[in-house]
């Protein structure tokens, strides 16, 4: 398969701003402008399928549902049997033309164990059989003006679907939708949160990054072990931590020390780094924020492995790790990146990327945000600037993806 495409995935949040599903996107690496019609042609829904039948959809999605955006051909083709009908979204098409083949090509989707959704769609008495085969409406709001959201959610509450506000750009709109019966959300609004929703970067936080600097800079265990040991929530944590690897082996954890030699010092760095991103209150499980935190810092250091002129730096992957975590602190916390870097002695090349996003871990973080924010015209532009080819980063991509998927388990096998 070709490889020389960017991936995107766009989280799709339920009513307690949980993950529920994520919609998968890609464009070609090279100019989209020949991506048309052709023997040649860059297909997004095809990679995608493609991806999700021979990776399994754990790799891509985690425990989440996937989306995918089909058209006519894919809809009526034959889809892989490989691909896990039960944790699929088909997207369909606004344009799509309704005639009885297409109802009766949905109905058999559907009995398949597909999900079927209609995007940035408006009422119509036409689509009345259809609406009682989908299971998601959703409703752009940049289309829908917001004194008339209640009489369309009105209208559609007569079907048995669940309604989908996309293009959720602020708090406020996504309380409103809340209140007018919504149950799915789409757009970055949780990405951008109010001061007043951010905390001050607290005691425990400055504590875990202080952990994770130790690691780095290869302390001695007796100054992790020092540490750890000033928070007693931090300590009951990480003997939970190692006890969780342990399980069956009948041994017992007798000191934050003997934790800490039974961890290793990359599980420690990493257990360190993911605390941080979630010590401001929120929970990991399925936060949006905590997710894209702990994916753009994997992505990071995915991407230096792959590097050849990061090849010959012991501690290249950890930096990267963490120029990725520190750049989502100004998110999480009422703090700016200029605090955390003058707060903390960092190297110069994570300065450089936090700051000002130059040299390559700044070229790095330029390239993971793109894809985040599904700017792929941004991805491009980067592109020339991290000199690894598309297919490269494609891996790194999957590669943390696979690696979050798998949770503190998997650093440990």
């Amino acid at each position: 398969m070709n490889d020389e495409f960017f991936l995107g995935r766009e989280p799709i949040l339920d009513r307690e701003e949980k993950i529920y599903s994520y919609t998968l996107l890609s464009q070609p690496a090279a100019s989209p402008l020949g991506s048309g019609d052709g023997d040649g042609a860059f297909h997004p829904a095809d990679t995608i399928i493609r991806l999700l039948s021979e990776n399994g959809a754990r790799e891509l999605l985690g425990e989440c549902k996937g989306g995918i955006n089909i058209g006519f051909d894919l809809l009526m083709g034959d889809l892989p049997p490989t691909l896990p009908a039960n944790r699929i979204i088909l997207n369909l098409e606004q344009n799509l033309p309704l005639s009885d083949v297409i109802i009766r090509r949905c109905h058999q989707l559907k009995e398949s164990g597909f999900m079927l959704a209609l995007n940035n769609h408006r009422f119509s008495s036409q689509f009345t059989e259809l609406y009682g085969i989908v299971d998601i409406i959703g409703i752009d709001l940049n289309r829908t003006p917001a004194d008339r959201l209640k009489g369309a959610v009105r209208l559609f509450r007569r079907h048995p679907v669940r309604l989908l506000a996309e293009r959720v750009d602020t708090r406020d709109q996504f309380t409103q939708c809340r209140t007018l019966g919504f149950e799915l959300f789409q757009g970055f609004f949780f990405a951008t949160p109010t001061v007043m929703a951010r905390k001050k970067l607290n005691e425990t936080a400055a504590t875990l990054l202080r952990i994770a600097l130790l690691i780095i800079n290869e302390a001695g265990v007796e100054a992790i072990v020092q540490t750890v040991q000033e928070s007693p929530g931090l300590t009951y944590k990480l003997l939970l931590q190692a006890n969780s690897v342990v399980v069956g082996a009948r041994r017992e954890i007798d000191s934050v020390r003997h934790a800490i030699l039974l961890l290793g010092r990359d599980l420690i760095r990493r257990w360190a780094q993911v605390e941080l991103l979630a010590a401001n209150g929120s929970e990991e499980q399925d936060n949006p924020l905590v997710e894209m935190a702990t994916m753009r810092a994997g992505f990071m250091e995915q991407l230096s492995k792959s590097h050849p002129l990061l090849a010959g730096s012991r501690d290249a992957a950890d930096r990267a790790f963490l120029t990725g975590t520190l750049s989502m602190l100004e998110t999480i916390y009422n703090v700016s990146i200029e605090d955390v870097v003058q707060s903390v002695e960092l190297s110069a090349d994570v300065k450089m990327a936090l700051l000002r996003r130059e040299g390559l871990f700044g070229h790095m973080l330029t390239l993971v945000e793109a894809l985040e924010r599904l700017d792929f015209d941004g991805a491009r532009d980067i592109l020339p600037r991290i000199t690894l080819s598309p297919g490269k980063i494609l891996d790194a991509q999957r590669n943390s993806f696979h690696r979050k998927g798998g949770g503190m388990s998997a650093a440990v096998a």
